[in-house]
């Protein structure tokens, strides 16, 4: 095998992250996707506000939000801390910047690109070297095999979507441990030094992986055929692999953690009977191939396909859809010079089995494919279109591969701004899919956040006539209808909210709503009912301190129970939570503790001003704690 200029393969990679940087380079003026999970991921999730070393100590101590990722969460919390940082507030309160989490989304895709290029290398190095070919080429198939990965369209919402970091983290880690698993193999055949720090940081890594994204739980079964594709070529004994039995060990004991951790999964397991779920694995693979080969209108790439069981038993393709994967085997079986790519086969197969739908999981309820599933996989096609590049006829082979990836980079800048914000993300979708239930009801709510009331409620009554089990669409619906005005309609639609699924968030909501229709009395007994929904939402428990603190009613305060309260989620946040620090001022004022009130409306103000949030810093010390000093507490009619 021809060598080349040791400088050559960095060249070869810079340009091709330099390519694929362009190409992506618009995202960091994206914007977050709040009703995407960016809301509930980043910047309304409740550990992040106050940020505290104790708040990202939790994402490590158990499942959050059903998932249990804590090395996306703390990463998630670092860019947080950054942002706040760069704002110039406190590091516990402050602005978010959606800049620095698109910008973090694209270091770690380049970093994907760079481990998927070196991977390529070696085995194609491997598969190459009795056959001489020359390193140029093998380089040149590798780039083209990392360009696929790292340009193909289907990678946009991974890249562009901030929460698709997850997927992003784990697949850089994934890669990462495979590539450092390789070179330990390689190490092993020439003996090189610190063979076995190479496998241990090749573990470290797995472990990140798993703490990143639960999909990465194959990365072990990536390992071992890439590791038999080796040795193989290197006519080496296959008992080295043997190694891998400790990372199969963790991903079965990751699988267990992850089952237990998502108990909302039972809904899909009971929507889709064992004996169909092979049906349903295989539709996804023959889903999958044609947006590999054709991810172009009519059949374009959305967000939320809708694919979900019912549907495919509904429209009747489950039981014919599957052949397609099954025929595309059987003829790369029978031709034996098309049987080297089963490998690629293989790997895009085993990158996206998690998320088949053989196991139950929570996204099957609205899809079992989405674009982000396939992140890990795509070694698979950047291993395939390598291989093309690098057999046969290496002029026209290679012109082939190089306008595809040109066709792929132009179709991923057309359809990069569909990304850019909430107003064109939800259109693109429905576009696509106008069934989408879940995308219907989060266009709704951009409307909403625009003001656009009107437009917002006929979106609303759409969603809910998709999904009528929508219990979310019937709760933001009626705090649509109380910004109309429209209360006692929107106290229909909280209990109806309350009636399909009960949470503690719609029964807060019904009791606002009983406050401003000028009945306290009942407003209570829904904090109360929402207290027992979620006994661990503080908000639930601030609220009807605050009622008890300050209703003008008599027969509605009770300051002692109002304390109780109020201290009670005081301490629990450390005392870090303006508001909470607030309430618990207006119940000390209520029970006739004025000098404790003072002060604790002092540090109410201070920690109003760390947080960046002057105007109430302000409103406290010049209105409320003069106020206490007078001897008078609170009073707060929000019927009027």
């Amino acid at each position: 095998m021809r060598s080349t200029s040791p400088w050559f393969p960095k060249i070869i990679l810079g340009l091709v992250l330099l390519a694929v940087g362009a190409v992506y380079a618009q995202v960091v003026t994206f914007h977050f996707l709040p009703f995407w999970d960016d809301d509930t991921n980043i910047h309304r999730n409740p550990l992040y506000a106050p940020l505290s070393w104790s708040s990202v100590a939790l994402f490590w101590k158990g499942p959050f939000q059903q998932l249990y990722i804590p090395v996306t969460y703390t990463a998630w919390a670092g860019l947080v801390a950054l942002s706040r940082i760069v704002a110039g507030t406190t590091i516990s309160f402050g602005p978010i910047n959606a800049a620095l989490f698109h910008g973090a989304n694209l270091l770690v895709h380049l970093f994907s690109v760079a481990m998927v290029f070196l991977i390529l290398r070696r085995l194609l190095t491997a598969h190459a070297q009795r056959q001489g070919v020359s390193s140029g080429r093998i380089l040149s198939a590798a780039a083209i095999g990392a360009l696929t990965f790292g340009l193909h369209p289907v990678q946009l919402e991974t890249v562009a979507w901030v929460s698709g970091l997850r997927d992003l983290l784990g697949g850089a880690f994934s890669l990462a441990s495979i590539e450092l698993f390789l070179s330990w193999l390689d190490a092993r055949a020439h003996r090189s030094g610190f063979n076995w720090l190479r496998y241990a940081g090749a573990t470290l890594l797995l472990l990140l992986a798993f703490g990143s994204k639960p999909g990465t739980v194959v990365t072990p079964a990536l390992a071992l055929v890439c590791g038999l594709w080796l040795l193989k070529a290197e006519a080496r004994r296959f008992g080295v692999l043997l190694w891998l039995i400790p990372w199969f060990l963790c991903a079965g004991a990751e699988v267990v953690m992850t089952s237990h951790a998502q108990p909302a999964a039972e809904l899909a397991r009971s929507l889709v009977p064992v004996w169909a779920r092979p049906l349903v694995a295989g539709d996804a693979l023959g889903f999958y191939l044609g947006k590999l080969f054709w991810p172009l209108p009519p059949w374009g790439l959305c967000a939320d396909y809708g694919r979900a069981p019912n549907f495919l038993f509904a429209a009747g393709t489950l039981y014919l859809s599957w052949l397609i994967p099954a025929v595309v085997v059987a003829a790369l079986c029978a031709f034996k010079r098309l049987r080297i790519y089963l490998l690629p086969c293989a790997l895009l197969a085993i990158g996206v089995l998690p998320t088949l739908g053989l196991i139950p999981f929570n996204f099957q309820v609205v899809s079992t494919v989405s674009d982000r599933y396939l992140y890990l996989g795509m070694l698979g096609p950047g291993l395939a279109l390598a291989l093309l590049a690098l057999r046969g006829n290496a002029v026209i082979r290679g012109t082939i591969v190089a306008l595809l990836v040109l066709v792929w980079a132009v179709l991923s800048l057309i359809q990069l701004p569909c990304w850019a914000a909430g107003e064109v993300f939800f259109p693109a979708i429905l576009e696509r899919n106008p069934t989408s239930w879940k995308s219907r009801h989060n266009y709704a709510c951009t409307l909403d956040a625009q003001g656009k009331f009107p437009e917002a409620l006929r979106e609303f009554n759409e969603a809910i006539r998709l999904r009528p089990s929508n219990a979310e669409a019937y709760n933001d619906a009626a705090l649509t209808l109380l910004k109309l005005g429209r209360r006692q309609e929107a106290i229909q639609f909280f209990q109806q909210s309350l009636q399909v699924r009960a949470t503690a968030g719609a029964a807060r909501n019904l009791a606002a709503a009983l406050l401003m229709s000028g009945n306290p009395a009942e407003a209570a007994k829904v904090y109360r009912l929402a207290m027992q929904i979620d006994p661990g939402d503080l908000q639930n428990q601030r609220a009807l301190a605050w009622l008890l603190s300050t209703h003008p009613d008599d027969s509605v305060r009770s300051g002692t129970e109002a304390v109780d309260l109020s201290r009670s989620i005081v301490v629990t946040t450390g005392g870090q939570v303006p508001l909470f620090l607030l309430t618990y001022a207006a119940s000390l004022a209520e029970s006739g503790d004025f000098d404790s009130a003072v002060s604790v409306a002092g540090q109410s103000a201070a920690a109003y001003r760390a947080s960046g949030d002057n105007p109430m810093g302000e409103m406290v010390e010049q209105r409320i704690i003069p106020a206490f000093r007078a001897h008078q507490p609170i009073r707060d009619n929000p019927a009027k």
